[in-house]
């Protein structure tokens, strides 16, 4: 099999997505090839592959629409059909330092291979632990990152930097297409750590430019992205709810939080936000995407079975 391919999601962030590209491709000591995934962009990104483009060695794939970050299911099925053994999977608007990679495949040397995911450390751009990112121990419980670790134990991560093998993407299936955004993550991840130890490496950095260092916030969203919380809320109903009572009490204590949020600070568009919210719970109770599964291509050639 070959050894490492980047996977990069896209979307309409021509000038973030090469600034990726130029930092994957400048990856110290362990080198890996690159797939993009472009979800339906509209600007010129196809201009930047294929014989006239400005990365030609880049496999290149235009999903036609906008799938969100549906679109992983998409790289990830294509990475594993290509035969690659190490699947790093990232947003295009992850920046990772250049020895990100590194760190990434010597955690997993140290475990001896024994491991689902392992996830880099994601930082703002002020140097700061980026909020958005911050791994899960559990539906209630982030991880409490210490540098002085080497590994920290977790069980969800988002879709920053993740490391993952192909052999375990054949065992779990694929991330859930349907999420179309938020959520998709940490469902991939905690399906992957519920059958394999997985870790973060603080050592792995990597940084992530977003305008703000925020979680997602109804309440300081634009009128035109508010549609998306609609399957943040709708997604978490479908995932946390398979963790029993613990993952009803998150749902419920998210709600109440998130309504009484609305009431009493969202300026603008405050009956909107409160009826994506009760919709986006709503569907979740009925929701119910299927997991869909992948071979290496080379195991049918040889009848070898994943």
């Amino acid at each position: 099999m070959k050894k490492v391919i980047a996977v990069i999601l896209t979307h309409n962030r021509k000038d973030m997505l090469c600034r990726c590209i130029e930092a994957v491709k400048g990856q110290k000591g362990v080198s890996c090839d690159i797939l993009v995934a472009d979800s339906g962009s509209t600007d010129d990104t196809v201009n930047l592959f294929g014989t006239l483009g400005r990365y030609k060695d880049v496999v290149y794939y235009d999903l036609g629409e906008n799938r969100g970050t549906g679109g992983f299911s998409y790289g990830v099925e294509k990475a594993v059909r290509l035969g690659y053994e190490y699947i790093w999977l990232m947003d295009d608007d992850v920046i990772p330092d250049r020895n990100a990679l590194l760190q990434l495949m010597r955690a997993g040397k140290c475990l001896q291979n024994d491991w689902g995911f392992l996830a880099s450390y994601v930082y703002w751009k002020d140097g700061s632990l980026c909020k958005a990112n911050i791994p899960k121990l559990s539906p209630l419980h982030f991880v409490t990152v210490s540098d002085k670790k080497r590994l920290v134990p977790v069980r969800m991560a988002s879709w920053a930097s993740i490391l993952v093998k192909s052999s375990v993407v054949r065992r779990v299936g694929l991330p859930y297409k349907d999420y179309f955004v938020w959520t998709d993550d940490y469902e991939f991840t905690a399906r992957i750590s519920r059958r394999y130890c997985s870790y973060l490496v603080p050592s792995s950095r990597v940084l992530h430019e977003k305008k703000a260092n925020i979680k997602a916030d109804i309440i300081k969203e634009s009128y035109d992205r508010l549609y998306r919380f609609r399957y943040l809320y709708r997604n978490d109903v479908h995932f946390y709810r398979k963790y029993g009572l613990q993952g009803h009490v998150y749902l419920l204590l998210k709600f109440i939080y998130t309504f009484i949020q609305v009431c009493l600070f969202a300026r603008e568009h405050k009956a909107e936000k409160l009826k994506i919210l009760i919709k986006g719970y709503r569907e979740g109770g009925s929701f119910n995407p299927k997991i869909e599964s992948v071979k290496y291509l080379g195991d049918e050639v040889s009848g070898r079975k994943s």
